[in-house]
């Protein structure tokens, strides 16, 4: 599988940083987790056609996970090949989409509400969602575990609450290849204490705020497993 972090911003504007999303491949089909501006742009710099998108799912309806859907549903006009499902972790996201200006859905765009556990399985991968409470507890926000068919394993936790007692269990319970982990709602000292018995060959901080950058390179902050912080454009191999 192969990962490709767009954007690893979170909802300010920064500089060399747009907001979040994360391509991945797995056998020449790709997926989008979250859609924050400017992701078509992006997929378009770096040569990976909206038709290879088979499917995006968005942990919640924040405008910084979001704002790209108007476009890239209407960038499907200029590809009538392209057939694209997006999955929305509540009823009015689609609505909404279908009032924005200029980005009424087409036939090639498919809106679907995810369900907790797993929904989708298709294209070798299978994907469970994993309910968060980033947005409260009547609000739903979704972590996204995606496994293939080749056995391997990945967690994208999405936004979290502000004190990350919502981290999926799952990932203290069963091992994972990966874990893509937001670090910009939790100093990351605290992170380092809650996520100590998490179970993973490597953790990518992602969305991630300046001053937790600086925490981590600077205060010499010490998980029990290797993490990484993404920047936009970093690619990694799950393997």
């Amino acid at each position: 599988m192969k990962i490709l972090f767009l954007g690893t911003s979170h909802g300010h504007p920064e500089i060399r940083r747009f907001c979040t999303s994360v391509y991945f491949e797995h056998k020449g089909n790709g997926f989008l987790i979250d859609a924050g501006a400017p992701v078509i742009y992006l997929l378009y710099n770096y040569r990976i056609p909206i038709t290879r998108v088979k499917s995006i799912f968005i942990t919640h309806m924040h405008g910084d996970h979001t704002a790209e859907l108007p476009t890239i549903a209407g960038s499907l006009w200029y590809h009538k090949e392209a057939d694209l499902d997006c999955y929305f972790p509540q009823e009015s996201g689609i609505d909404r989409l279908d009032h924005w200006a200029n980005a009424k859905r087409n036939s090639q765009f498919h809106p679907y509400t995810v369900t907790e556990g797993t929904f989708y399985e298709n294209y070798g991968i299978r994907v469970t969602a994993i309910r968060t409470e980033h947005c409260g507890t009547s609000i739903p926000s979704y972590a996204y575990m995606v496994e293939t068919d080749e056995g391997e394993r990945v967690l994208f936790t999405g936004d979290l609450a502000y004190d990350f007692h919502d981290f999926p269990k799952v990932a203290f319970e069963s091992h994972f290849d990966l874990i893509i982990s937001e670090l910009v709602h939790l100093p990351a000292d605290k992170a380092a204490e809650i996520l100590k018995d998490v179970d993973t060959k490597l953790i990518i901080f992602s969305h991630l705020g300046e001053s937790n950058i600086q925490t981590l390179q600077k205060h010499n902050v010490s998980f029990k497993f290797p993490y990484v912080i993404a920047c936009d454009g970093f690619e990694y191999y799950v393997n």
